[in-house]
């Protein structure tokens, strides 16, 4: 008697709703004081400061949303203390918090990220930058943006795809975005995220993959509802870029670079 494709599929991972309202009502807790106390940056005098300040509270947001949600996150390599833009694969939301988390950097998002609840309201404080892609001048007007965060001295991390996959196969860097780092001589650092569970039911390309036809809310509620999920934030050594370099190609050497180390992660 032959079994259905169907039947061989592993049921999917149990994902407890008492856990998930408990986990989302303490996120929200830790929000309300990361914001509080953000509100420390109107005293502070400089905006050199105040960027350093939100960036901070940013990252001390995403650190203990990953404690609450019982993520660990675990990084091979050295992350740069110049001013670098990190180039990282893209599957989920939680690429934010997990790259968030690790690295003093500030982030360039879609528009619509700012809207979201909790992390867009953390998005807003950090100062991140978005981008508006339906506007033509947009991508000049955030590479002069993004340019002058690194002769301020701050990282900015881009996720180069442009938009999330199930993890199968990255997709192309746009390389609009490399144009700063190219006319200002800054170098670039590829990031390999490899997200994974020891639990064989939890479907990393369901469960914690945002894309397709997944709805931000109860995606994002199952998985405050899983237990086990871990990542790994593969970092390479900077590349640095050449004047008149061909962004193109170094958008391709990019990827390539991140795809190797997540095939070998």
């Amino acid at each position: 008697m032959s079994t259905s494709l169907h039947n061989l599929q592993p049921p999917r991972a149990f994902s407890n709703p008492l856990l998930a309202i408990v986990r989302l009502v303490l996120i929200c807790f830790w929000c309300l004081f990361c914001c509080l106390r953000h509100f420390c940056q109107w005293c502070i005098r400089y905006e050199v400061e105040r960027l350093t300040f939100g960036r901070e509270t940013a990252c001390r947001f995403f650190k203990g949303a990953l404690v609450l949600m019982g993520i660990r996150v675990h990084v091979k390599g050295i992350i740069p203390s110049t001013p670098v833009l990190f180039a990282p694969n893209h599957i989920s939301y939680m690429d934010i918090l997990a790259v968030g988390a690790v690295c003093p950097t500030f982030f360039l998002s879609k528009a619509g990220v700012a809207k979201w609840p909790v992390v867009g309201r953390l998005f807003r404080i950090s100062q991140s930058l978005t981008i508006n892609r339906s506007l033509t001048r947009a991508v000049k007007e955030v590479n002069l943006q993004m340019a002058e965060r690194f002769s301020a001295g701050h990282s900015m991390c881009v996720f180069l795809e442009g938009t999330t996959t199930n993890g199968t196969k990255m997709l192309p860097f746009h390389s609009s975005l490399l144009q700063c780092i190219i006319d200002s001589g800054f170098q670039a650092t590829p990031i390999a995220i490899k997200w994974y569970s020891d639990n064989p039911a939890i479907n990393i390309k369901q469960d914690v993959a945002y894309w397709g036809e997944h709805v931000i809310g109860p995606h994002a509620f199952r998985l405050l509802g899983l237990r086990g999920i871990e990542v790994t934030l593969q970092v390479g050594e900077p590349v640095s870029t050449e004047p008149n370099q061909d962004r193109k190609e170094f958008a391709q050497g990019l990827r390539a670079t991140v795809a190797s180390m997540q095939e070998a992660n």
